[in-house]
């Protein structure tokens, strides 16, 4: 149910978009870049592991 103040239009949100492995790797590596996206898009599972390192790193959590 959704709350009557969610400023949000109805319908698939951005950040469910971006965890779907189906996503372009490109749009998934621009999404990383923008911050209210990018945890969204790190747990991207066709995010390339040498990237999700990157991310981890970025973020300081250690690997």
């Amino acid at each position: 149910m959704r709350q009557q103040h969610d400023p949000r239009p109805p319908g698939p949100q951005p950040h469910r978009r971006l965890i779907d492995p189906r996503l372009p790797l490109h749009r998934l590596r621009e999404a990383l870049h923008v911050p209210e996206l990018a945890s969204s898009a790190g747990a991207n599972p066709a995010l390339p592991e040498d990237e999700m390192a990157a991310v981890l790193d970025r973020a300081g959590v250690p690997a």
